[in-house]
């Protein structure tokens, strides 16, 4: 391919890419105000003046004819299992803080155990919501900033005369770095969690493996590129 060809190509990347971007943060801005407006309006109600309440349950079915390798039990396979079930399964389920009632654990006529707990319940303040709306802020805030150095990468790609130069190479670390936020991002996600489902901030280290992988991989880029224009440059003095 032709230099000026690819030149070309990349420039042309360059811009289509900086239209996302920006299109992107238009998005991610108006998301933040309307958080905002929102965490706002909230702090301005008094505690306790609205409330919510949530409702859910839990369904789980295990099909013990696949585990074994049987294709029927009897009647009396069956009500063995049902009294063992009976006799030495609690009837107790928590999950993350949360009491499920009601529960029931049958096996049917086909061997398969259906377990299901229904009845939970959880009231709280729409202040709560303003905790997550506030998280939400933070997390576009962090996102805005990872599209403002991708926008200012393609820039550098819908202007530059060679890939190689010296605003492509800065622009690519500075992408890199800016994604390093979204390795620690699943701590956020898990403590929104524990505030919708138990009320409580649950802080979990949650690290993402693969944000990790993308981080390395564009600093690579980078620094391939950085080699690469050491060549170009003794090159060109070569010439």
């Amino acid at each position: 391919m032709d230099k000026k060809v690819a030149v070309s190509k990349i420039n042309t990347m360059g811009k289509v890419g900086r239209i996302v971007a920006v299109i992107a943060k238009i998005i991610l801005i108006v998301g933040v105000v309307g958080c905002i407006v929102g965490v706002v309006a909230l702090l301005m109600i008094p505690k306790g003046a609205i409330t919510y309440k949530a409702n859910g349950g839990i369904n789980a079915s295990v099909d013990v004819r696949k585990l074994v390798g049987e294709e029927k039990f009897s009647q009396t396979e069956i009500d063995k299992m049902q009294k063992a079930i009976d006799d030495h399964v609690t009837m107790d389920i928590v999950v993350n803080g949360i009491e499920y009632g009601n529960t029931s654990v049958n096996v049917d006529d086909e061997g398969v155990i259906n377990a299901s707990a229904s009845g939970f319940s959880k009231t709280g303040d729409v202040k709560q919501i303003a905790v997550i709306l506030i998280m939400g802020i933070i997390y576009l805030g962090v996102s805005i900033v990872s599209v403002t150095f991708f926008e200012m990468l393609f820039k550098s790609l819908a202007t530059c005369v060679t890939p190689f130069s010296e605003d492509v190479i800065k622009g690519l670390k500075r992408f890199a770095f800016s994604l390093i936020p979204w390795v620690f991002m699943g701590i956020m996600r898990s403590a929104i969690a524990g505030i919708v489902t138990s009320s409580r901030l649950d802080l979990k280290f949650d690290v993402n493996i693969t944000m990790i992988a993308v981080v390395l991989i564009i600093l690579a880029l980078a620094y391939i590129f950085s080699y690469g224009a050491v060549l170009q440059q003794e090159s060109d003095e070569t010439l």
